[in-house]
């Protein structure tokens, strides 16, 4: 658990489509060419509530090709979110496409989307991928950086 003014990024992974467990090779075909990249963080008992700006963003890295996910699918790195510090996510602003609050602060998942064309899919399938997630606060700067385990796209 963090400090009482501070948040951190707790573990960022992926998994199917709607699947419900951490999955390091999820099925583009079985999904619809879509899989969900979760972020996990933590705010202490003071920042969880504060109404503070915070900003959490996820970019990809092809391993494979040495470079962004972006330039094979760019919807593979979603816009960024901006949200704030709340316990009730039902106070929370609406999200970007693609992504979804799962929980609200102080233990908070955000659930984002990723949505290949069949085109983006076949350029990437077979390669090995990992997500950098970064959430960043204003107040007391807190910057938070983690990563995913490195996973592949495959169709079945």
């Amino acid at each position: 658990m963090p400090q009482a003014n501070d948040a951190e990024i707790v573990r960022v992974y992926t998994r199917a489509f709607n699947g419900g467990i951490e999955d390091r090779a999820p099925d583009l075909t079985v999904g619809g060419n879509r899989f969900e990249v979760i972020v996990e963080a933590a705010a202490g008992s003071t920042r969880d509530n504060d109404g503070s700006p915070y900003t959490v963003s996820i970019t990809a890295l092809d391993i494979t090709a040495g470079q962004s996910a972006a330039v094979l699918a760019p919807p593979m790195n979603p816009p960024t979110l901006s949200q704030t510090f709340r316990t009730n996510s039902a106070s929370l602003p609406p999200v970007p496409p693609g992504a979804s609050n799962i929980s609200a602060w102080p233990g908070y998942e955000e659930k984002f989307v990723i949505s290949l064309t069949a085109a983006e899919a076949a350029l990437v399938v077979g390669h090995v991928f990992q997500y950098t997630a970064v959430l960043q606060a204003t107040g007391d700067p807190i910057i938070s950086i983690t990563q995913s385990p490195p996973f592949t796209l495959v169709a079945s």
